[in-house]
């Protein structure tokens, strides 16, 4: 399982070291308790997910899933729902319309290939 990152990933005003700590730890399968991602779907089924960071510990998902495409960082589901209101909003601003994935494609477009792929 590879985890891709947003050129700028909506957080709460975390710095960029944790958000370094965090990708390290995500990497190395550590345990995260309070650590919520907001992704993009692998397949166009949806805008998008949170998961608890515990979810993509699980043994049999490392066959299953091949690319975690990771938009944000919160440490409660709440503050997930509030990002994902935020991103929202920000997307009816700038674009009059609720297309988050094309948004998003914008906004990095040099971002790594299986997201790219995956939102066109």
């Amino acid at each position: 399982m590879r985890f891709h990152y947003l050129k700028t990933l909506y957080t709460n005003d975390w710095s960029e070291r944790k958000i370094k700590r965090i990708k390290k730890k995500l990497r190395a399968q550590k345990t995260m308790f309070s650590l919520y991602l907001i992704t993009i779907p692998e397949k166009n089924t949806g805008q998008l997910e949170i998961y608890n960071s515990l979810f993509f510990k699980q043994p049999i998902l490392q066959d299953i899933i091949e690319d975690v495409n990771v938009v944000g960082f919160a440490s409660s589901y709440g503050e997930a729902l509030e990002l994902v209101k935020t991103i929202v909003d920000e997307v009816i601003d700038k674009t009059g319309g609720l297309d988050i994935r094309s948004y998003i494609k914008e906004l990095n477009d040099d971002v790594s290939i299986p997201l790219i792929e995956m939102i066109k």
